[in-house]
């Protein structure tokens, strides 16, 4: 999602520096329209996690606390890839502090809501997964105020038109952003993969990787943000 999502910075931060701010709404728009149907597979494949993972050899305790988080992330999906694209097309334009705000504070609406759904309502790991969703709601939802904040690119900002040339724009966006999705989805998966090999091993063993994989996320951002900054000023 995020690579296909980061497409969007090529596009909108070189039609900024060609004066075209009405043309990368086209973008966005299908930029969105992907999005919404790259969520569909991946909420099934969080949906039936359960089935997944014990299809693959995982012990059923650790399938079932999994899959409950996974299910709980499913009302967030489309609104993370949302997000992810605004945030991206923000940034193009070099208006990064609604991202920064809204990340900020989605760590304290997520901490709330997890001691409500978890401490309060006794909704266990599924709570973690639906706090999580809140928090995205919220971001989102932040994200879509913020792009009409920013008077702009409010001519960008348009529904799509649902002819020709958004269709030849979108397979334009696929054709950029296919081998970023490939790319972003290899190297995730080369990490990944030690998850499920860690949990044949033991529940400990898959619980030490699971905080080794906290940390390389942690320094994946970081190094993903960085290049998506360089892009952007490439970009111009």
């Amino acid at each position: 999602m995020v690579g296909m999502c980061s497409t969007i910075t090529t596009f909108a931060s070189q039609l900024r520096g060609m004066g075209q701010v009405k043309r990368s709404g086209i973008y966005l728009n299908g930029g969105r329209i992907i999005t919404t149907v790259l969520s569909v597979p991946i909420m099934l494949i969080l949906w039936f996690s359960y089935d997944i993972l014990i299809a693959i050899g995982q012990a059923e305790s650790t399938s079932l606390h999994a899959s409950r988080f996974c299910k709980g992330l499913v009302p967030s999906v489309t609104l993370y890839g949302f997000t992810n694209m605004h945030m991206y097309y923000l940034n193009s334009f070099h208006y990064t502090r609604p991202g920064l705000i809204s990340s900020v504070v989605c760590i304290f609406i997520q901490a709330l809501f997890c001691w409500l759904l978890i401490y309060k309502w006794d909704l266990g790991v599924l709570g973690c997964g639906l706090a999580l969703s809140a928090s995205k709601v919220f971001q989102s939802a932040y994200m879509w105020i913020a792009l009409y904040y920013y008077e702009e690119i409010r001519e960008a900002l348009f529904w799509p038109t649902w002819d020709e040339t958004q269709w030849s724009y979108i397979k334009q966006f696929l054709a950029l952003g296919a081998p970023s999705l490939a790319m972003s989805f290899l190297e995730i998966c080369g990490v990944e993969l030690l998850q499920p090999l860690a949990g044949l091993i033991s529940v400990n063993s898959s619980s030490a990787q699971s905080i080794t994989m906290m940390l390389y996320a942690g320094i994946f951002i970081i190094l993903m943000g960085i290049s998506i900054a360089i892009s952007i000023f490439i970009g111009r």
